[in-house]
């Protein structure tokens, strides 16, 4: 996904864990930090 903010990042990271198969990541540095969706 596009770069967000730490605030961002976390609602993504809070909506993936409630689906099953399927997990989330954040990597990158600051600004420019991202999420990656993984499937299990």
């Amino acid at each position: 996904l596009s770069p967000m903010t730490p605030f961002e990042r976390k609602i993504v990271h809070d909506a993936v864990a409630g689906v099953q198969g399927v997990r989330s990541e954040s990597e990158g540095v600051e600004p420019s930090r991202r999420v990656v969706i993984l499937v299990d």
